[in-house]
């Protein structure tokens, strides 16, 4: 294992190895420029995460400057055991940020470089009310207010970067909305998969344009050298049968729709007529 005796990481230096451990990682006794001691994991040392006894953590940063920030005053209230900071970015916007993510260089601005969210500012339906504290993740949690009247707090992303920022009520209710549009549109079906109001073309059997028997749902099949009836039903299509003669498998296909419609007459004519022409 490497020595790190008298090394120096950042205000700490390695004084020697305990018998201690942490995660399976030695411990290390440190002494910080404060005065300090302090036992560190070894990982933590080298990768830089623990640079102090927690005392550069603790200390007046005052008027000290951090990127775009400028610490104003310690508000007293803490954010994962860190003191968090009131901070004037140079754009004038005030902020709110743990020591921390200061001192570690997580932020170094009021996020004014994606946009500036200051009180009485208005997107869409929502206006901004003022900042009501961080979430676990050190992002300012803002007060807002919807056209609606209804008052929440959230941090700001991508719905109010968007088109239209609504409040969840309303975004759900718009969503209902444009469900049940989607659904008034969707076309309805009879059992046989035709749309409503087509099941008379159905039942009177009127041939489309490609149809080659002469009866409507019979056709040639070219690998079984027969032919098929079939019907739709539920949008698909379904095989009756194969059927070495044409008119047999006419008779096959009209059974089918008359146990579905109660019908039989109109297709007997169809088949009927389809004779006449063929004769």
């Amino acid at each position: 294992m490497k020595d790190l005796t008298n090394q120096r990481f950042g205000r700490l230096t390695a004084i020697s190895r305990t018998d201690h451990k942490y995660r399976d990682c030695y411990l290390w006794l440190c002494q910080c420029d404060c005065g300090n001691t302090c036992e560190v994991p070894v990982t933590r040392l080298v990768s830089g995460v623990t640079r102090s006894c927690g005392c550069m953590y603790a200390r007046d940063i005052t008027g000290e400057r951090f990127g775009k920030l400028v610490a104003l005053k310690n508000t007293g209230r803490k954010h994962r055991n860190y003191y968090v900071w009131l901070c004037q970015c140079d754009c004038g916007n005030q902020v709110e940020i743990p020591i921390i993510d200061l001192t570690q260089g997580k932020r170094t601005g009021c996020g004014c470089g994606h946009q500036l969210i200051t009180p009485g500012m208005k997107r869409g339906k929502v206006t901004v009310l003022s900042p009501a504290g961080l979430d676990d993740k050190g992002r300012t949690i803002w007060q807002w207010k919807c056209d609606c009247g209804n008052v929440f707090e959230r941090t700001h992303g991508s719905w109010w970067s968007g088109p239209n920022p609504t409040c969840s009520e309303c975004s759900m209710a718009a969503l209902v909305r444009h469900g049940k549009k989607m659904a008034e549109q969707i076309p309805r079906f009879e059992p046989t998969g035709a749309p409503i109001g087509m099941a008379d073309h159905i039942r009177t059997g009127e041939l489309v344009s490609n149809n080659t028997s002469g009866i409507r749902g019979v056709s040639w099949n070219k690998k079984q050298k027969k032919w098929v009836a079939y019907i739709q039903v539920n949008h698909q299509r379904k095989v009756i049968g194969y059927f070495k003669d044409k008119e047999e498998a006419g008779r096959a296909r009209a059974e089918a729709v008359r146990r579905i419609y109660g019908e039989e007459e109109s297709q007997q004519n169809m088949i009927s007529e389809a004779k006449e022409n063929n004769q």
